[in-house]
């Protein structure tokens, strides 16, 4: 059973941007408010509020000096990964307390399983992983990018 707010839909949404003539349809996800962010190239990008977890994640990966690029809330297909590591194609998802519902388990089962058909690797922490142990997940996350790129050398 699919309930509304997994649902990913398509939208038109007006341009905000001179640089874009027409409108352009753009995803948008029932389950978050959602604002729509210019980007330099004229398109559209899905900008959803961070949660603490995901804020504090992001810091601390943006203040460390270990020579992995990532970016917030990455489009791939369809879906928006919260993290994703380009080099490695390693996307990195924190998940809340909903993501512990069946119905929620199984849209994010479906998810990882399209994900990882075109050659990504999805990783999954808890928020409470974020909130007490935080130094080790970033360990976690460095030690699989860097297997990940050991094995495809």
């Amino acid at each position: 059973m699919v309930n509304e707010r997994d649902n990913v839909v398509s939208q038109v949404c007006k341009p905000r941007c001179s640089k874009l003539k027409s409108t352009c349809k753009v995803p948008r996800a029932s389950r978050r408010s959602v604002s729509m962010a210019c980007v330099s190239n004229g398109q559209y990008r899905n900008i959803y509020p961070q949660t603490p977890a995901e804020a504090t994640l992001w810091r601390t990966l943006r203040g460390s000096n270990r020579g992995y690029k990532f970016r917030r809330q990455h489009p791939i297909g369809r879906f928006i990964v919260d993290f994703y590591c380009a080099k490695a194609k390693l996307c990195i998802e924190i998940d809340g307390s909903t993501h512990f519902e069946s119905a929620q388990m199984e849209y994010d089962a479906a998810r990882t399983a399209w994900l990882e058909e075109v050659n990504c690797k999805v990783i999954r922490f808890t928020n409470d992983d974020f909130r007490y142990h935080i130094n080790a997940v970033v360990d976690n996350i460095i030690q699989i990018i860097e297997a990940i790129l050991v094995s495809s050398s």
